[in-house]
C-alpha cells in the first residue's frame, strides 16, 4: 500500500513522503543491518573442530577465504593485517575447511586443524575474511558456563551472614562487569567484550592459561585493562 502523509504548513499542503516507499526502504534498511554475521561459534577440542555460522553479501570462494582467531590476551592485534599477529591463522592451504551452503548467502563453516585441540574455554575473537573484495565478518567465542562456574566458586569462598565490605564491593563489581559485558555482545562491540572479559577473569581468579585453575600472575595490567586488585 502506498499512502502519502502531508503535512499542512501556511496553509500550504506540503506532501512529506510516501509511506510504501519508507516501508520498503526500512526492510532495506534492516536486511543491510543484519547481514555480514558471525554466529553459532563452537569449539570442539576433542574433535580439533572450530565451527560457526556467518551471513554474507556474497558467495563464497574458498581461494579467497581467510580465518583470524584471537585469545583474549592478544587485544591489541585483534584488528591487524598480518596473519602472524594473530593467535591463529586458517585458509585452504593449513586446514581442512568445510563449508555448508544454507541459501541466502547463509553457510556453516567446520574448520580442522590439530592446533584446535589446544584451545581453551575463554573468550576467543573470530574474523573472517572474504572474497577479492575482503568483504569482514567478526563474532566471538564466548563460553559463559566457564565465567558461571568461577562466580559461583567465589561466592562459595564467603560467608552471607558476615560479607564484608571487601567481599560486597566485589560482587557488586562482577555483576556490573558481567552486565555490561553482555551488552557489549548485545551491541557487537568485540573490543569491548574481550576487555570486559579479561577484566572479570581478574576479579573471578581465572588463569589464561588453564581456564579451570585460579590466577597466580601478578597484578599488572594486561591489554589496557586494569587488573582490579
Amino acid at each position: 500500500m502506498h499512502l502519502w502523509v502531508s503535512k499542512q504548513v501556511h496553509n500550504i499542503t506540503v506532501s512529506l513522503f510516501n509511506l510504501g516507499e519508507v516501508e520498503g526502504f526500512l526492510d532495506l534498511a534492516f536486511y543491510f543491518i543484519h547481514m555480514k554475521k558471525l554466529t553459532n561459534t563452537y569449539i570442539d577440542q576433542t574433535a580439533s573442530e572450530l565451527s560457526f555460522t556467518i551471513q554474507l553479501t556474497a558467495s563464497i570462494d574458498l581461494n579467497q577465504f581467510i580465518i583470524f582467531v584471537d585469545e583474549c590476551d592478544n587485544i591489541n592485534n585483534m584488528y591487524s593485517d598480518q596473519s602472524e599477529n594473530h593467535s591463529y591463522y586458517f585458509n585452504k592451504h593449513n586446514s581442512n575447511i568445510t563449508i555448508t551452503d544454507l541459501g541466502d548467502f547463509k553457510y556453516d563453516i567446520l574448520i580442522q586443524h590439530d592446533v584446535i585441540s589446544d584451545m581453551n574455554d575463554h573468550m576467543k575473537y573470530v574474523k573472517v575474511i572474504s572474497g577479492s573484495d575482503n568483504h569482514i565478518v567478526e563474532g566471538v567465542y564466548y563460553n559463559q558456563v566457564l565465567l558461571f562456574n568461577a562466580e559461583l566458586t567465589k561466592i562459595k569462598k564467603t560467608c552471607n551472614m558476615c560479607l564484608d565490605d571487601k567481599s560486597m564491593r566485589l560482587v557488586m563489581h562482577v555483576v556490573f562487569k558481567r552486565q555490561l559485558l553482555e551488552s557489549a555482545l548485545e551491541t557487537e562491540d568485540y573490543n569491548q567484550c574481550m576487555l570486559l572479559y579479561n577484566d572479570l577473569c581478574k576479579l573471578l581468579d581465572i588463569s589464561k592459561e588453564d581456564a579451570y585453575c585460579e590466577c597466580t600472575a601478578c597484578p599488572t595490567c594486561c591489554g589496557g585493562c586494569c587488573s582490579l586488585r
